[in-house]
């Protein structure tokens, strides 16, 4: 009888896992969520557009985004190949602070009218690694590293608004001495003036201000 109810929990488990594999991976509705995403972070009073083409289910608890482009105010042109986001376990039962990951894999920004686009017209990286840790109900901290033709650690917090370009950037960072494109800013007179030894240790700005047009300034 005891082996009974084993085989019994045994077979009711594995029927659970097959019924959730089969939902997340065969009739996962990845366009219409994708659709879903698109059309509310898509907001014309606001300049921002936001196309999203497929979503998938992340392994633990994350969601992967494909083929993602971002328009904000025709200035900031953003491409990405996938967008994948995570949060940690125990995380997902807390209401305002959430912990997690962002990885993103191939992707291209052009801005518009700011210093960065007088020298590099489009920055292309292969990944960003991004952790985040929410405060509070508008407020979080990152901590993130890009590879690319910049490579960047960057770190601070971003406090939310009503609207996505409203959003308050406190950020410092640093262009690493191993980018690509390191030497095109060394020879800006601005740069030359405030930075030594480029090669050794990068370039260090701050980014503040909204997002819709955030300061950046070489310290």
């Amino acid at each position: 009888m005891y082996n009974m109810k084993i085989k019994s929990v045994f077979l009711h488990v594995l029927f659970f896992i097959t019924i959730s594999f089969v939902f997340l991976f065969v009739l996962f509705p990845g366009k219409k969520i994708a659709e879903y995403f698109s059309y509310s972070l898509t907001n014309p009073d606001t300049n921002v557009s936001v196309n999203i083409e497929n979503t998938k289910p992340a392994i633990p608890l994350g969601l992967k985004l494909k083929k993602i482009k971002l328009l904000l105010n025709q200035d900031i042109n953003v491409v990405l190949e996938s967008f994948k986001i995570s949060f940690s376990p125990g995380s997902i039962f807390r209401k305002d602070n959430k912990n997690g990951t962002i990885y993103i894999q191939n992707g291209s920004v052009k801005i518009k009218n700011s210093l960065i686009s007088y020298i590099i017209p489009e920055i292309n990286f292969s990944n960003i690694d991004l952790e985040f840790k929410q405060l509070s109900k508008k407020k979080m901290t990152i901590e993130c590293f890009t590879e690319g033709q910049i490579n960047v650690e960057l770190q601070g917090d971003i406090e939310f608004a009503s609207s996505v370009q409203d959003a308050m950037l406190n950020l410092t960072g640093v262009i690493l001495p191993d980018s690509p494109y390191l030497q095109k800013f060394s020879t800006m007179p601005i740069i030359k003036s405030k930075v030594k030894n480029i090669s050794e240790n990068g370039i260090k700005f701050n980014i503040k201000g909204v997002l819709e047009n955030p300061k950046i300034e070489i310290i």
